[in-house]
């Protein structure tokens, strides 16, 4: 708290982002700190990326709210059950935990952002459009999609490895092979082509779907409208790939 406010009081600071995928478990200190937050009466604007879920509910969200929270980050990754247990294991009740973090956060003002990963080994084409479809029928602020990328020592990576599902040259040492908006995963269900137009296309049919939609994207990026197109624009172009 003593280095929130030298932030504040020395360097005029307004807003503030928690980047801690932790920061939720301990519910006895988040809350010690969000009170804190309200007690001295920071006036402080903050976010938090990379929620985990189901540390969430109505009484924290609320709280959050209170002491200036105005946007979270969560990782839903699928819209498919079966892909959520079987393939990333993650827990099956995030799907309806999420659809209520969204229902709480558009109450209380809160933006809210989901990230989710399509182009995993296992996973079918038409799991990949369920995925879409759950992004679109959420209501959330934004949606992200990215590309199943492997990381180095990760089950995944071991899995494109035993299965021959990568490129004959992907190193971890190129930025040929770097980000999650390209996609280097083959299977007989998809090529990372495939998963690079539809991931950028269906970004931009679910995102900017009214004139609504788009105006709050874009306070929300701190763009205007017509920087947001021209992003929009290039998107689509280079199909998420912008560096």
């Amino acid at each position: 708290m003593d280095e929130i406010e030298f932030f504040i009081n020395k360097h005029n600071v307004k807003n503030i982002t928690i980047i801690d995928e932790n920061f939720l478990a301990n519910r006895e200190r988040v809350e010690s700190i969000l009170n804190a937050f309200i007690e001295r009466k920071y006036n402080l604007a903050w976010q938090m990326a990379n929620v985990a879920v189901w540390y969430l509910d109505d009484e924290l969200l609320s709280l959050m709210c209170k002491s200036g929270c105005t946007a979270i980050s969560q990782s839903v990754e699928s819209g498919s059950p079966r892909v959520l247990r079987d393939v990333i294991r993650k827990p099956l009740q995030i799907l309806e935990k999420t659809s209520n973090i969204v229902r709480k956060c558009n109450e209380l003002n809160i933006n809210i952002v989901a990230h989710f990963v399509i182009g995993l080994p296992g996973e079918t084409w038409e799991e990949i459009r369920q995925t879409f479809h759950f992004a679109e029928t959420l209501n959330c602020d934004l949606v992200v999609f990215h590309i199943a990328t492997p990381y180095p020592k990760t089950e995944l990576y071991d899995i494109c490895v035993k299965d021959n599902l990568l490129p004959p040259d992907f190193s971890f040492f190129s930025p040929e092979f770097y980000g999650t908006s390209r996609g280097f995963i083959t299977t007989d269900e998809f090529t990372p082509t495939e998963l690079m137009v539809v991931r950028s296309f269906e970004r931009d049919r679910i995102n900017f779907s009214t004139p609504q939609k788009a105006a709050k994207i874009a306070k929300m990026m701190n763009l205007s409208i017509e920087e947001l197109n021209k992003h929009r624009k290039q998107t689509r172009l280079k199909c998420g790939v912008h560096y």
